[in-house]
């Protein structure tokens, strides 16, 4: 987009204050998608729907957010983050109001495709303000603080929305969440806007990444070779669609697996708070604050081989503390994943972080849609548990992903052998 660098001028112009604002938007945004998890499928049971329909009803707010996540990142460059995050989530919540109208499964099918479509529309606007604040490759800490965030709402949100729905119904819910998500959008209001243009001619700076070649040697903006910025992406989205696909297994057939082993409801909620709060630890870690772009080889694709040794051992096994130890395993893969693969998107520049942001949440969101059927549908074929072919699924991500990391390397160093002469 021509002349958005200097719209945006360099992240170290774009205040600190976009990290906690950013942070706190996104809390409010994924409240609202764990909110509904124990909700909306009971909403759609109340309008007479089988379970065929109360399928599509949940996937449909994944459906529709997957080309709000590509809109929201164009509009996140061309227009802001404020802007953009704060029009997607005051749409969510409108969307999300006229759940408690619904008269058909229909109507309340419509109103989660419109509302999946502008929650979509918010979230790479809000992760774009929140790396502009800490410059390109450095995006550890930043991404953990969010991830954090939508571990935190995992572990709350769920809980809360199903004792008031207990308490005054399921209309209470949608409409209590909706005014969060309004609340939300002020505070998005709030986010930073970028700093005064430079003159004209004038180079935006940021702080220097060893994936450039001239890293450390100047205060320029480090600006990677095209190839191994090609290549540092596709890793990280292959890296989130992995762990998503697992994460969509994990969270549909958990249930299943704890009660074959003699366990019950109250076990699988027990395994997958533990399994959030593991995760959350983890995001907060000083370890996970010192991520770069450039070193990323180690946490993408440990955690991968956590992951996928995680979901064969639940496969393999049928004792309660194998489940244990594997969910935990995933909660673990996820702490460190997350950030990792969001960092890797802050290797671009600023004028080009809403795009990446929205291709980004597009793996996440494709791998939560396709990961439970896909699995479901090997496993019948092989006549092996759905744990066992998510595991070989991740595993071959992770050949993918370390394929795509030593291509980048190369590039890396070529770059710089030919700035070197």
């Amino acid at each position: 987009m021509t002349g958005a660098p200097g719209r945006w001028g360099a992240a170290g112009r774009i205040r600190r204050g976009a990290l906690p604002v950013a942070a706190a938007a996104t809390f409010v945004a994924f409240l609202d998608v764990f909110a509904l998890l124990p909700t909306i499928a009971p909403a759609a049971r109340a309008l007479d729907a089988d379970d065929l329909a109360i399928g599509f009803v949940v996937a449909a707010y994944s459906v529709g957010g997957l080309p709000g996540n590509v809109l929201g990142g164009a509009l996140a460059d061309r227009f802001g983050r404020p802007v953009t995050a704060t029009v997607g989530l005051l749409g969510a919540g409108l969307a999300l109001a006229t759940y408690a109208l619904a008269g058909s499964v229909v109507a309340l099918l419509v109103a989660r495709v419109a509302h999946g479509f502008a929650g979509g529309i918010a979230m790479p606007a809000l992760f774009a303000a929140a790396s502009d604040a800490v410059g390109r490759g450095r995006g550890g800490g930043a991404m953990g603080r969010l991830g954090a965030t939508i571990g935190i709402a995992a572990i709350i949100g769920p809980a809360t929305a199903g004792s008031v729905s207990a308490a005054v119904g399921v209309e209470a819910v949608f409409v209590g969440v909706a005014v969060l998500l309004v609340g939300g959008a002020g505070l998005a209001w709030r986010l930073p806007r970028p700093g005064a243009a430079p003159a004209a001619g004038a180079r935006a700076r940021e702080p220097a990444t060893a994936l450039a070649p001239d890293a450390g040697s100047t205060g320029e903006e480090a600006v990677p070779p095209p190839e191994a910025v090609r290549h540092a992406m596709g890793a990280a989205l292959a890296t989130i669609f992995g762990f998503t696909v697992a994460l969509g297994v994990l969270t549909g057939y958990l249930p299943d697996a704890v009660l074959a082993r003699g366990g019950g409801a109250a076990l699988t909620g027990v395994l997958l708070t533990g399994f959030s709060v593991l995760a959350v630890a983890v995001m907060l870690s000083p370890a996970v604050r010192r991520l770069r772009a450039d070193a990323l080889a180690a946490p993408l694709l440990g955690g991968l081989l956590v992951i996928a040794l995680a979901l064969a051992l639940l496969g393999a096994t049928a004792t309660l503390i194998a489940a244990a130890v594997a969910v935990l395993a995933v909660g673990l893969g996820f702490g460190v994943l997350f950030p990792a693969s969001a960092t890797a998107m802050t290797v671009v520049g600023v004028e080009r972080r809403g795009r990446a942001f929205g291709r980004f949440h597009v793996a996440y969101g494709t791998g939560l849609i396709v990961g439970a059927p896909l699995s479901a549908g090997l496993g019948e074929a092989l006549a092996v548990s759905p744990f066992v072919p998510a595991a070989g699924v991740t595993a071959l991500v992770a050949a993918l992903v370390g394929l795509l990391l030593r291509r980048g390397a190369v590039e890396r160093r070529r770059a710089v052998g030919q700035h070197a002469r």
